[in-house]
């Protein structure tokens, strides 16, 4: 796709519920009280999240949101966009692939990806090539709180995760190649197939 139509407004549209426009799509996660924690020297709530492989992991959402809200500002707020635009491309498909919004957000502030001067299309492209070259491996909690991150649940699961991803970077690496040389309607193609058919229009 054109590196035109990668744009904020098209982020934001990526993340609209396709049933009704105005309404934004949310992750709802059960979750259990776990109590106070000490994160950097202040107390902060923690909750306990299924995993998919049958335990529970640590969490705080205002320590972890307080960090991702940093790198997303040291991004030129460009990260939130990212991310946005690689949840569309999870629920763009008949069955939603298994990686969790938590994952897409800590990996992107985590490794800086989109930390640099780019297109929205690079970035996304960067994210892809950039998953399937740690093989969407589990993070480690720079806040200490969650240990390693999972992407995705069973082994199953994380190998259908590294399939899609591996044909999402395949052919959004095309539509960079495509969109370089100026051919436009190819690179829009190959964009269509990374979002299976459904890339948010700017």
């Amino acid at each position: 796709m054109p590196r035109r139509s990668l744009t904020p407004d098209a982020a934001r549209a990526a993340d609209t519920s396709s049933e009704v426009e105005t309404t934004y799509k949310v992750d709802v996660v059960p979750s259990v009280w776990r109590g106070m924690i000490m994160v950097n020297g202040k107390n902060r709530p923690a909750y306990d999240i299924p995993t998919g492989r049958g335990d529970w992991m640590p969490t705080s959402p205002p320590a972890h949101d307080k960090f991702i809200a940093n790198a997303n500002e040291a991004s030129g707020y460009k990260l939130q966009r990212v991310a946005q635009l690689v949840k569309h491309w999870r629920t763009s498909r008949k069955d939603e692939l298994p990686i969790g919004s938590f994952y897409i957000e800590m990996f992107l502030a985590t490794s800086r990806v989109s930390q640099r001067v780019a297109s929205y299309a690079e970035l996304v492209a960067g994210t892809f090539d950039h998953l399937y070259q740690t093989r969407c491996g589990p993070i480690d909690d720079p806040l200490g709180i969650s240990g390693r991150i999972p992407a995705s649940g069973s082994s199953s699961q994380a190998q259908e995760l590294r399939d899609a991803v591996r044909n999402a970077r395949e052919h959004s690496m095309k539509a960079l190649e495509n969109d370089q040389r100026g051919t436009t309607p190819e690179a829009y193609r190959q964009w269509a197939i990374v979002f299976n058919g459904d890339f948010p229009q700017a």
